[in-house]
């Protein structure tokens, strides 16, 4: 996944499970694994909302 969608003003902002699942409202497909391990790197921008979901998830707290 390469970015977001800008969410128009009034509409309502996806949370981070409906970005995970590709709900509706994110406007976008699921998070998935779709490389395989082959020592190159690559930036994901679902893979730094599965972060958050993590850091949320060890802390108790909000991510941002």
């Amino acid at each position: 996944m390469n970015g977001w969608p800008v969410v128009p003003q009034g509409l309502e902002v996806p949370t981070v499970f409906d970005l995970m699942n590709g709900t509706e409202k994110s406007r976008h497909g699921p998070v998935v694994v779709n490389k395989a391990f082959d020592g190159i790197d690559r930036y994901s921008g679902g893979g730094f909302v599965i972060a958050e979901m993590a850091i949320e998830d060890v802390t108790g707290r909000k991510f941002a």
